[in-house]
């Protein structure tokens, strides 16, 4: 794994893309250290949050000490079990939901599951950005 000299105390498998980030969030050091089987894996401030990516694909992202993996048809049903929110913010007075659905915490706590849904986000965030560059 790959570590860049930074501020930064998040462990030698992480990349701090932005080290103008004084505070450190706990929860974004805590997913971190859970997803390091992943290999490198690199963050950036995004919104008041955190983009998790890998390859440069943002597969998670950390708000308000919550965590939201990318889905689609694919895997929504899991979430949807566990009645996960969307990732939602407002624009123009309406609320607009992302494709991004809450981890459950008993998932959270089991890392081998939480890596096997970290993957499959990861592989649809990796054909998303895939899907973008072909109309550019």
């Amino acid at each position: 794994m790959k570590h860049e000299e930074s501020d930064s105390d998040l462990g030698s498998g992480f990349v701090n893309k932005k080290k103008s980030i004084k505070n450190k969030n706990e929860f974004l050091n805590y997913m971190l250290d859970l997803l390091e089987p992943m290999g490198e894996l690199s963050y950036k401030p995004l919104f008041g949050g955190y983009a998790i990516c890998k390859h440069d694909a943002a597969f998670a992202l950390v708000f308000d000490g919550a965590v939201y993996f990318k889905t689609d048809t694919t895997n929504r049903k899991d979430y949807e079990s566990y009645n996960s929110n969307p990732l939602t913010y407002q624009k123009q007075g309406k609320t607009i939901s992302l494709s991004n659905l809450e981890v459950p915490a008993e998932v959270i706590e089991d890392q081998d599951r939480l890596l096997q849904w970290a993957n499959t986000a990861y592989k649809i965030a990796k054909n998303v950005k895939k899907k973008t560059k072909q109309y550019i």
